[in-house]
């Protein structure tokens, strides 16, 4: 996986990081290439802010 170590690292340095999620085989345009995964991982986002 490129960029693996950043990715692995993401949540010692990003404050509050509630998603961190590969797709597999998904590129740069995730929203594009895999809309119902995405859509999927937001609407789980939004239930658990909203409590």
């Amino acid at each position: 996986m490129m960029a693996a170590e950043a990715y692995q690292a993401m949540p010692t340095y990003v404050r509050d990081l509630r998603i961190n999620e590969l797709i597999p085989g998904i590129g740069h345009w995730t929203q594009q290439e895999a809309p119902d995964r995405v859509n999927e991982i937001i609407l789980d986002f939004l239930k658990e802010v909203d409590g």
